[in-house]
């Protein structure tokens, strides 16, 4: 398993150096991050403050960041990628469920039963995939981070979920396409909507479960107002924070050598870990406030699994449309995170 490393010291020298050689009349820049979450959840405060503290110590403060949480800067989560490849802003945090068409590949990620595996290991995969297949949809801008969530499991407010047809009828909420594919084949009813909504829809009884990670849980009060907690390994949610390709090229040879620096793997593999034990921690404060957690035999997975496998299909199909091989790409996801599971051992 990928042990916590510090990228800053070495990458904060280097920075040091190319700030040296461009002399002290180097033109400082001023980014501007915007995202949807609160500053005082656990994405806010850790995931997007890693990536800022990063940026402003390796560029040796050439590169200072101004952060916007909450939509701050105005539009909906869906707009934030758009707001990015416009320039509107320089870097934003955000979903691929959000922007509804935007990553049909990256979407792939976020498949139904891939297999049982926390966020570092599937933040594995989603390299691999967008090494060889999902890079073509990043022409507008470039991934500083792309990490997964904890596995997300069914949470419900009053119904206790223990077998398919216990989900006939209710709204379930959703946070992409294909997770919706997936709650619809199980029988009940995809609602689709951001993250700061979902805490009143469960309140207010407009949706009676979520589709979410455990990570999620506790930042968005979300143990407040569910009870039963079906620990199955249905999805992850694919988390990127994005630097805008104009401003990428806006800058300097050396500040262009930073960005480079502190994103990739290394980066997104520490956010992973990070929440692996984030999502652990929030897990044990829901069972100490009572949660009624439960599972399924091995019998009975079985069956959930072979009910979803609707929403691989429709993915395969809807890649073959646009002229990718999307039975080829769907082999290479499960064969790639069979080996990511096997190497985690």
């Amino acid at each position: 398993m990928y042990r916590l490393r510090t990228i800053g010291r070495a990458a904060a020298m280097a920075g040091v150096a190319m700030c040296m050689a461009t002399g002290a009349a180097a033109q400082e820049v001023k980014f501007k991050f915007h995202h949807f979450s609160s500053p005082r959840g656990w994405d806010g405060k850790v995931m997007v403050g890693r990536v800022v503290d990063q940026i402003q110590q390796v560029s040796n403060g050439r590169i200072s960041i101004k952060v916007f949480p909450g939509m701050q800067l105005g539009g909906k989560p869906s707009a934030l990628v758009n707001q990015v490849a416009d320039g509107v802003v320089d870097i934003v945090y955000t979903l691929p469920g959000y922007s509804a068409g935007r990553f049909p590949i990256l979407a792939g990620l976020e498949l139904p039963f891939l297999g049982a595996a926390g966020a570092e290991v599937t933040t594995g995969l989603a390299w691999d995939f967008y090494d060889k297949y999902a890079h073509a949809e990043f022409k507008d801008f470039r991934p500083i981070s792309i990490s997964m969530t904890d596995t997300g499991l069914l949470h419900t407010t009053k119904k206790k979920i223990t077998r398919i047809d216990d989900l006939s009828g209710l709204k379930i909420r959703v946070a992409s396409r294909y997770i919706g594919v997936t709650v619809k084949a199980l029988g009940a009813v995809p609602v689709q909507m951001p993250l700061p909504a979902v805490y009143e829809a469960l309140a207010r009884g407009q949706v009676q479960g979520m589709m979410i990670p455990w990570l999620i849980m506790k930042p968005f009060k979300l143990h407040d107002v569910t009870r039963h907690h079906l620990e199955i390994p249905i999805y992850h949610s694919t988390l990127l924070q994005l630097i805008g390709e104009k401003s990428y090229q806006k800058l300097p040879a050396d500040l262009k050598a930073v960005i480079d620096k502190v994103s990739g793997r290394e980066i997104s593999n520490w956010i992973a870990h990070r929440q692996d034990i984030v999502g652990g921690e929030s897990r044990a404060y829901g069972v100490k406030r009572g949660a009624d957690i439960n599972t399924l035999s091995a019998e009975a997975l079985q069956r959930w699994t072979a009910r979803a496998a609707s929403a691989h299909d429709l993915w395969a199909k809807e890649m073959d449309k646009r002229g990718h091989k999307g039975a080829e790409m769907l082999a290479y996801l499960k064969a790639t995170a069979k080996k990511h599971q096997m190497k985690a051992k």
